[in-house]
């Protein structure tokens, strides 16, 4: 554990990288790919409530972040399981209804932060 106390740059917002952490799940992508498709698509900016200046999280940064959440056991793989079914049938019934299905997921991460991840310390 770090001591946070000698400075260093403040952490990402948890809801914000969990809220990717869907994004990669929902769209199959890479650590890498994440990082470069949140950087080139505003919807997925608007998702993360990010503003076009705000810094992007790199790939290391995802791939720590899943690491702690699986080390402290806040995730398991039948939880990313559970997800992965979760986004197939919301986006099956929200087929074309872009906003919906946005909205809804942005309700499922809250849900989500608040049963999973509001203990959670992120170094």
């Amino acid at each position: 554990s770090k001591d946070k106390s000698k400075g260093g740059r403040p952490g990402f917002d948890r809801l914000m990288m969990f809220k990717a952490l869907i994004i990669q799940g929902l769209y199959n992508l890479s650590d890498d790919q994440l990082e470069y498709q949140i950087i080139d698509r505003a919807s997925f900016k608007r998702f993360l409530e990010l503003k076009k200046s705000d810094k992007v999280p790199d790939s290391k940064t995802f791939w720590n972040f899943r690491e702690q959440l699986i080390e402290k056991e806040l995730i398991t793989t039948s939880l990313s399981d559970a997800l992965n079914q979760t986004y197939k049938l919301l986006s099956v019934f929200c087929r074309g209804k872009t906003g919906y299905f946005s909205k809804l997921l942005i309700k499922m991460a809250q849900v989500i932060k608040t049963a999973v991840v509001a203990n959670f310390q992120y170094a």
